[in-house]
């Protein structure tokens, strides 16, 4: 529990129209919890954890940690709009990467959209370095960024 009490647990596929209402509107529920599904099978693999912050019984935010053999990637890092600017990504962030320091892993790397110049620097004040910028197949550029240990020695 944090001081503005959040908590950060892993995500179950109860979570579904919460993270649908919340983070993912765009999406039908039932792809929210399609998606929920595959995740918790990648996490019953040990390649993935996926962790939601709950404030009064609500899911708000959203974020995963893929895990490729010593190495990981934190992706769909999502803030529900209302509770953005609060705090809660740099907790839900944090939660992640002790996930990752905890696994002991060399290097974690993010990808944001090239596009939002404000996300490269907050993940940059988090301690990533920018890479290099990449265009996705669907033509999207996004920001190459990475941490590790060597580099940072705290996140």
């Amino acid at each position: 529990m944090t001081a503005a009490g959040w908590s950060i647990r892993p995500v179950r596929l109860s979570d579904a129209a919460d993270l649908q209402r919340n983070c993912f509107s765009g999406q039908s529920l039932r792809a929210v919890e399609d998606y929920l599904m595959w995740c918790l099978a990648q996490a019953d693999k040990g390649r993935m954890v996926r962790l939601v912050v709950e404030l009064e019984g609500e899911v708000i935010a959203s974020g995963q940690l893929a895990l490729r053999h010593r190495e990981g990637e934190i992706g769909s890092l999502e803030v529900a709009p209302g509770h953005r600017k609060k705090g809660v990504g740099n907790v839900l962030l944090g939660a992640l990467m002790q996930e990752a320091q905890g696994r002991d892993l060399c290097a974690v790397e993010i990808m944001a959209d090239a596009n939002v110049t404000w996300l490269r620097t907050w993940y940059e004040r988090r301690g990533f370095v920018y890479q290099d910028e990449r265009c996705l197949a669907r033509g999207e550029r996004v920001a190459y960024l990475r941490w590790s240990p060597t580099e940072r020695s705290e996140f």
